[in-house]
């Protein structure tokens, strides 16, 4: 039995592969070829979307967490001078 593959890097492989030769083998299958042929186009696409969005969320997450990190500082600072204002012990 063939090991199945689940990758989208392997399985466009396989789709541009089979593309290819009939493309090649069978030209006048063209019409049959055509409804994959736009699926590998569209999941190239949405793919090289999701990679991007991946990216872009990873830098989000990052910043989110040094805004946060900065935020906390800020409070802590902010919360000491109210307490030094008020003459309250801190604590």
């Amino acid at each position: 039995m063939q090991k199945r593959s689940t990758s989208y890097a392997d399985l466009l492989r396989d789709w541009q592969d089979l593309l290819d030769r009939i493309g090649q083998q069978v030209p006048e299958f063209e019409e049959e070829r055509a409804p994959l042929s736009k699926s590998f186009q569209d999941l190239q696409e949405l793919r090289g979307i999701q990679m991007g969005l991946v990216a872009a969320r990873r830098r989000i997450t990052q910043r989110l967490w040094e805004v946060r990190k900065q935020g906390k500082g800020q409070a802590r600072r902010l919360k000491g001078l109210l307490t030094w204002h008020q003459g309250e012990p801190p604590g």
